[in-house]
């Protein structure tokens, strides 16, 4: 059975010994385990995961070990919703799933690590997936433009149905509403209406299709009334 021995970094303990004095008695300090798998090695990837304040070791295969804490995770990703690592790996061609696996101890956060980054190879290239301590499965988006018309694809509904947690009637649904609205696209009202939501399970449900690639934020498009823009989507699906 393969070892490594792991020597974290001193940035990595000066990090640790900053959480562990701004603690209050008790607060816990959950540990995040990451698996990084690419398909061309990364020598800086040390660097580009300066902001998670994490320890990096390499595996064999192109597989890196990412060492963090959950506080730092969330702060880094906008409480597990973008994560500007994927942008840096895809501007280099490198393809890559990520799991992060974040629990009480490391044992079981490597346990989740595993479970994650085997979900986001499912998903695509680029792919990132957090499995957090209540057993929940996030999928964590890029910051890159959610208009770039570059990396918008069709998915097939198999891999929408699996990727976004919702069943193929569903999403039928709403691909034949979108094909009603045309270039107006679908908001989070035609999803309420479609789906038989209260506005804000549609809003979430919304974003979950937007995490899985199906639907893609389209430019802002006022309603005619006084007020902020909405927001309509289009969907990818095929």
């Amino acid at each position: 059975m393969p070892t490594v021995r792991l020597i974290p970094a001193v940035a990595s303990v000066r990090a640790g010994l900053r959480a562990v004095s701004s603690l209050e008695a008790g607060d816990p300090v959950d540990p995040v385990v990451g698996l990084v798998e690419l398909s061309d090695p990364a020598p800086e990837l040390a660097g580009l995961v300066q902001d998670l304040d994490a320890s990096v070791v390499p595996l064999p295969e192109s597989r890196y070990l990412v060492l963090s804490t959950r506080e730092r995770l969330v702060a880094v990703s906008g409480g597990f919703g973008r994560l500007g690592l994927l942008d840096e790996l895809r501007r280099g061609r490198v393809s890559a799933r990520i799991g992060f696996g974040a629990a009480g101890t490391a044992l079981e956060a490597e346990r989740r690590a595993r479970r994650a980054v085997a979900r986001a190879r499912t998903i695509g290239q680029f792919a990132a997936v957090v499995a957090t301590t209540d057993d929940a499965e996030l999928v964590i988006g890029s910051t890159a433009s959610e208009h770039d018309e570059t990396t918008v694809l069709p998915i097939p509904l198999a891999v929408a149905e699996r990727r976004s947690g919702i069943d193929a009637a569903a999403l039928l649904r709403l691909v034949d509403l979108a094909n009603d609205r045309g270039a107006e696209g679908l908001t989070a009202g035609d999803v309420a209406t479609a789906l038989d939501l209260e506005p804000r399970a549609a809003r979430r449900t919304l974003q979950r299709l937007a995490d899985a690639g199906v639907v893609h934020l389209l430019d802002s498009a006022h309603t005619g009334k006084v007020g902020r823009p909405r927001k309509a989507y289009r969907v990818t699906l095929r």
